[in-house]
Formats: C-alpha cells, sequence, structure tokens
C-alpha cells in the first residue's frame, strides 16, 4: 500500500502533487512516458530509443494490470524499483 502523504513529482516542468499511492505512482508514470515520447515523436520507431520504449510502454501495461488485479498481495519491492527505473529513463532533465 502507498504512503497517503502528499507527494510532488516534477514531470516535463509540471509540478504533479500525489496522495503517493500506488494509482498515482502508475498515473504519474504514464504522464512522464507520454511526455517523453511527445517530445521524440520524430525518433524513428526502430531506434534503439524507440524499441526501448515499446519495450518500457509493454511493461508499464503489465505491472499497471498485475498492481490492478492483484493487489495489495502483488506489490513487491522488486516491481517497485522497476518502475522507479522506468520513471528515471523517461523523466530526466537534459
Amino acid at each position: 500500500m502507498g504512503s497517503k502523504d502528499k507527494v510532488k513529482y516534477n514531470v516535463g516542468g509540471v509540478v504533479v502533487e500525489t496522495d503517493g499511492s500506488y494509482e498515482n505512482k502508475f498515473r504519474v508514470l504514464r504522464m512522464a512516458m507520454d511526455n517523453w515520447s511527445k517530445k521524440n515523436r520524430n525518433l524513428p520507431i526502430d531506434s534503439p530509443e524507440g524499441r526501448q520504449y515499446g519495450k518500457d510502454m509493454d511493461r508499464y501495461n503489465k505491472l499497471k494490470e498485475l498492481f490492478t488485479f492483484h493487489r495489495p498481495n502483488f506489490i513487491k519491492k522488486k516491481h517497485m524499483l522497476e518502475v522507479n527505473e522506468i520513471y528515471k529513463r523517461y523523466n530526466t532533465t537534459y
């Protein structure tokens, strides 16, 4: 179960405040991935970054489905670390 404290995320220069629940963490991750894809819309899908995005989107969808249908028993530290890794990949500022 997620923390109920307010957490702020900077997604593409926009500050998003959530309650820290797992549902909202997935919402913020999706926002970061969508923002990245819009910034890189001219990137070929067969480029290394495009292929990585496709893999990460598939993994996001699978994790979201598992978290939705198997919570709270399914939520393990390794899964949240994976979510955090994907978030860091798509919400970096250059």
